[in-house]
């Protein structure tokens, strides 16, 4: 069913156990694409994302947003067009996630940060649900940051060192020393003056959310025609090519067929080089991917990033073989 047939039909009769079928599907595959994002520790009660979850979740959110909060009939009339109504769908998906979120390693830094507020250099105010951290001086604009300017500040303490995550965890659990979380605060300060909780938050959450391997798993069923269904703007494609383009050939293909799961031996196979060797260049890789590309991305889009970097790097070879 088409999104126009479906508002029709809305519009005719808004039980119509077929638009509600149809919703539900839309929802069920939407939420399969979303939630791989979000850890299943703080979002999923630490249950694996499976066919019972997506399904879980995809009822909730019709339940709870769709129906009790009459979102369907918002978004049917708001949206424009098909790709409209999609993204607007997603973002009742996201707004129904954040409701799930347990407290986490965030909440555990902005305990810290209280008591590093505490001394003479900074000051601490709270203006009815905001947090706001600030210089000294009251004088500092107190404003919502820009995407942008969350990630020039991102990339402004990107060097500061923090504390190697166990591999074996999906959070860090201190992240920084004192020493080096203050100097965070106080080089983003310096730039701005004054940073609200959620907009600090976004900037911690680009490092918190660790390049998982498994995005680079095979996604055989996802290719360039569900560009449709990506949030990153076309602006941000252009990040994607530069960083592909700066990798050699060999990079290239270790990042390609890792995204396909092929293992470290057959890559040696195809490449004519030592596993070990294998193993140095994946890590290599790896890393580049991490402090070259997801540094300019939410943590959310990880995934999304590295698929669409490993789409032109297949558009490439093939370009090469013409």
């Amino acid at each position: 069913m088409s999104y126009q047939d479906l508002k029709s039909q809305y519009l005719e009769d808004p039980k119509s156990i077929e638009v509600w079928t149809n919703v539900y599907e839309r929802m069920l595959k939407l939420c399969k694409l979303i939630s791989k994002d979000y850890q299943k520790e703080i979002y999923n009660d630490d249950i694996d994302w499976n066919e019972e979850s997506f399904q879980q979740l995809a009822q909730e959110v019709i339940t709870i947003r769709m129906i009790d909060q009459d979102q369907l009939r918002i978004s049917l009339a708001l949206a424009q067009d098909e790709s409209h109504f999609t993204y607007l769908m997603r973002r009742q998906i996201k707004q129904h996630l954040s409701k799930r979120r347990r407290r986490d390693v965030i909440d555990n830094i902005f305990d810290r940060l209280k008591e590093i507020a505490k001394n003479d250099d900074f000051l601490i105010e709270t203006i009815g649900k905001e947090l706001w951290f600030c210089l000294n001086d009251k004088a500092a604009e107190k404003r919502t940051l820009s995407a942008s300017e969350i990630r020039e500040l991102a990339n402004l303490v990107w060097d500061i060192p923090r504390i190697p995550q166990n591999p074996n965890s999906s959070r860090n659990t201190m992240v920084y020393t004192t020493v080096d979380l203050t100097e965070v605060l106080r080089r983003i300060l310096s730039q701005i003056g004054c940073i609200e909780r959620r907009d600090l938050s976004l900037i911690f959450e680009r490092f918190l959310t660790p390049f998982a391997r498994a995005d680079l798993e095979d996604v055989a069923d996802q290719s360039v025609e569900d560009l449709s269904f990506s949030m990153i703007r076309k602006e941000e494609m252009t990040v994607i090519h530069e960083f592909v383009n700066s990798l050699d050939e060999r990079e290239r293909s270790v990042l390609y067929l890792k995204h396909q799961n092929v293992s470290d031996s057959v890559i040696a196979d195809r490449l004519g080089a030592s596993r070990p060797t294998i193993a140095g260049w994946k890590q290599d890789v790896f890393s580049k991917v991490e402090n070259e590309l997801l540094r300019y991305f939410d943590a959310e889009l990880y995934a999304e990033a590295i698929r669409l970097a490993v789409i032109e790097i297949s558009n490439l070879a093939v370009q090469d073989e013409e």
